[in-house]
């Protein structure tokens, strides 16, 4: 599925959820907007000089272009809601970094939104989840699993779940469950946020914050791999264990870190 049909999508869930009570980071509106903007312009209208004024100095800008174009009878009318594209709330970032955060805005009436992190003055896309989308997984690798172990979770699955976690007893799935108690509507909804989640994989050395409180540097080798994964506006990383050839995920109190976030009652 388009990346941007899978960031509509979440958001478009999320909202229903959208709490207006939430304490929103502040950002420089002025810069985020631009560098939202350029990574529209760029990145959906294959503008190579505004995509690379919206990302890092050294991200893969030539990968980014390397997509469909959007279809013709769609650009114009693009363009203008790019231009006059309305900034939102920003979220907290999954990373330990005070610089990165979730930028949320709206072109039109569509809800989007884009991982940024502040260099100097201005605000620039972290291109992760747009370039790990360039590539597929199956089942077994690390990012489907992650993706499994989601949908077990809020289906309160606990077959699915035991081939997937990281767990040794039917004792501690019953109690990971617990920790992770969700109402049923929100289950619901969530369980197809996880269907579309943007998954992306950390780099090695970044410190990461788990929804337990502990902050952990990561490691990413043959052993275990740490992910960044988008359910709604919330951030969530998980980190996975090569265990005898097959990956699990370390379970952490996911449903705490949603109900904080505002996507969860």
């Amino acid at each position: 599925m388009a990346l941007h049909k899978v960031l509509f999508k979440i958001l478009l869930l999320g909202l229903v959820l959208w709490p207006p009570r939430l304490a929103a980071q502040e950002a420089d509106a002025r810069f985020a907007a631009d560098a939202a903007r350029d990574f529209m312009t760029g990145y959906y209208l294959k503008d190579e000089a505004a995509l690379r004024r919206a990302l890092p100095e050294g991200a893969d800008v030539r990968a980014l272009l390397e997509h469909p174009d959007l279809p013709a009878e769609r650009r114009t009318a693009f363009r203008v809601e790019i231009e006059e594209l309305k900034l939102g709330k920003t979220y907290p970032s999954a990373l330990a970094d005070p610089k990165r955060a979730i930028v949320t805005f709206k072109l039109g009436e569509t809800p989007w939104l884009l991982p940024m992190v502040r260099q100097a003055e201005a605000w620039k896309v972290d291109p992760r989840y747009a370039l790990a989308a360039r590539s597929g997984f199956t089942d077994q690798d690390p990012r489907g699993v992650i993706r499994r172990f989601a949908a077990g979770l809020f289906a309160r699955d606990k077959k699915a779940l035991a081939s997937v976690v990281l767990l040794r007893t039917e004792k501690e799935l019953d109690a990971m469950l617990k920790e992770n108690k969700l109402g049923y509507d929100d289950r619901q909804r969530l369980r197809e946020l996880a269907d579309l989640m943007p998954m992306a994989p950390t780099e090695t050395g970044e410190e990461v914050l788990f929804p337990n409180g502990e902050a952990r540097t990561v490691l990413n080798d043959e052993s275990e791999r740490t992910f960044l994964a988008l359910i709604g506006f919330c951030e969530l990383p998980f980190r996975v264990k090569n265990i005898d050839g097959l990956w699990k995920v370390v379970p952490q109190p996911y449903a705490a870190s949603l109900k904080e976030a505002g996507m969860a009652r």
